[in-house]
Order: structure tokens, then sequence, then C-alpha cells
């Protein structure tokens, strides 16, 4: 037989299985919490036999073990109580209605009224945050493309933005001017060879770079190329480097027409004499150490105007020593 007693907090009935006894139950109308007595109470038994035969006379073909009634205002012990609250009479097949609870988890029930969806594995993101994020990376991509359109810009501004003018298409103050000529050296009185591998560099005149340039690879006997950072630097300057060929040519595209500074270090010339201080002087404005630069070496610190049209530099280095490096054996 189901023990039948009143809720103490609302006064409701409640009947569950006697095996049940001496467990803590929460009562499924005011959620309150309480522990099933040992025997029924004579009202409550009396109450529940009513309740069943009145639920028998209104529909005889229920065999529900659980039904739902309403109880007596009168029998009511909370003034806050409604008359048509329900109460739930529960036989023991359906006792799981009764949410049953030990004396050890009585203290996390006050927690688990606060918190009944439990979430695991599980992140929190307000909308506010959400919407900073979005921000971030739309202003991030944004970045991204500026920085890689600064850059290409900056890259195409050391390199032709123009190709030099031809016969076809008539040069443009700002077209981009072809530098090209031949390096020779004297060998006797009548014959000039070509200076290959000789050094030539290009800077323009009114320009000055924030600090000296490094002179590594620049130098006639070296055969390291110079640092890509150098290089860049050269150029974003406007300025050119390059090697005379074999055949004793070589060509630079500069940028702009104007006037500028051009060196030229012999490879297989050898300086007879002590060297011009006044060119080592304007050469240390672009160049680190240029007494380092030249070595040894014959060497031309020429000035030049870059025009359309222009005839080629042609620069002939004249031996006051009928002895070279070629003959000594001394080229590198």
């Amino acid at each position: 037989m189901p023990i039948h007693f009143f809720c103490p907090n609302c006064g409701g009935l409640l009947s569950i299985a006697r095996r049940k006894t001496g467990t803590t139950i929460r009562c499924p109308r005011c959620g309150s919490m309480q522990t099933v007595p040992p025997e029924s109470e004579p009202a409550a038994r009396e109450k529940a036999r009513e309740l069943r035969k009145h639920r028998k006379q209104e529909s005889p073909t229920t065999t529900n073990a659980a039904a739902v009634v309403e109880t007596d205002p009168s029998e009511l012990r909370s003034q806050d109580r409604k008359p048509t609250d329900r109460e739930i009479v529960a036989s023991e097949p359906v006792a799981s209605h009764l949410r049953e609870e030990s004396p050890t988890n009585a203290s996390n029930s006050s927690q688990e009224k606060i918190s009944p969806r439990r979430l695991k594995n599980s992140i929190l993101i307000s909308r506010s945050a959400l919407g900073a994020y979005f921000l971030l990376l739309v202003a991030t991509s944004l970045g991204t493309l500026f920085l890689g359109y600064r850059l290409g810009a900056t890259e195409s501004r050391g390199h032709l933005d123009a190709p030099p003018p031809t016969a076809d298409r008539p040069a443009m103050p700002n077209d981009p001017i072809l530098l090209d000529g031949k390096v020779f050296y004297a060998k006797g009185e009548n014959t000039l060879i070509p200076d290959e591998e000789a050094v030539v560099l290009v800077v323009p005149a009114d320009k000055r770079p924030a600090a000296p340039l490094s002179i590594e690879g620049f130098r006639t006997w070296e055969n390291t190329s110079p640092a890509a950072s150098v290089l860049e630097s050269l150029e974003s300057l406007g300025g050119r480097y390059t090697r005379v060929t074999a055949d004793g040519t070589f060509s630079v595209v500069l940028p702009s027409p104007g006037k500028y500074k051009v060196l030229i270090v012999s490879r297989h010339l050898a300086r007879s004499g002590i060297p011009d201080e006044l060119a080592l002087t304007q050469m240390g404005d672009w160049f680190a150490r240029p007494d380092d630069l030249v070595g040894d070496r014959e060497f031309a610190w020429l000035s030049w105007s870059a025009q359309p049209d222009q005839k080629p530099l042609v620069h002939t280095f004249q031996a006051t020593d009928p002895l070279d490096l070629d003959s000594l054996g001394l080229t590198p």
C-alpha cells in the first residue's frame, strides 16, 4: 500500500510507494524537501480514498496508476495557495514523478534550482564579444591589403615604371633613361682592352642615403654579390649597380632624367699614384669607406647629366706605368 501524507509547506496530498520510507523527496507543487514518513497520516489516507472513489465515479474505465485531483480549499495550509492548484497522487509505478534525493544531495538543491541547465564542454560568448571579433577580423584584412599594396608600390619604384623611349614613342619628361657605355684600359700606346668585371655605380647627385651604403660586394676583386637590402636601398635612392661585360660594355636604366654621379673602378689596372682625396670625400656621402671601395685600383668619379638621346659614356683608364695587373699576373 502507498503511504499518504500532506506536504507541510503547501498542504498538497502526496502518495508514494512504501519502499520510499525514510527517503527525502521534493514536493511537485512547491518544491520543498521533506522526508517520507513510515506510515500514512489518517487524514491523508481518508482523503486519498475519497479522491480515488470520486475518480472512479467520473471515469470507471480509468486504470492509470497516477491521477491529478483537486484539493479542498478549506484544507489548504497556505493562504497563498490558489484553490485551482492541482495535486499529484502518485502510486508505486509512477513514483518517478517525485524527485527523490538522499540527505547527502540536499545541500546541492539550491544550486540546482539556480542553474537547472548544465552546459558541459561549452563556451558562452556574448554578442558584444562576437561583434568585437568581427570588427577585428575586418580591420586585419583591410590592413593586410593596404600593407601589400604599399609594399608592391615600393618595389615597383625600384624597377622600370615605363619602358625607355624608342623611335616609335617619344621620350617623356619622367621616362626612365638608358645609360650605356664602354670601359677600357690602355695597354701600350695603341692597345685598348675591355676592362671586364669593372664596377659601375650610379647615384643621383641631389640625393643622399640616410646612412652610407655598405661596400661589401661592390669591390672589383670580390666575387660575391652585394646584399639584397643594400641593393634595395641603392635602387630606392635612384641609383644603379652593374659590372662591365667581356666586350667592355655596360648598361643601366635610370629612373628619370637628371644629374648623376658615376663611379667606375677598374678591375685590371692598378693605381700608380695617390688617390684623388676630393673624390673620396664626395664618395663618402653615398658609400662607407670609399678608400676601401676603390682599393688600389684606378677609378673615375664622374658627373653625368642623363638626358634622352644621350650618347654612350665611354671611359678609358690610362696606365702611367707600362706594367698593369695582367702583366704582373696579379689580376684576381
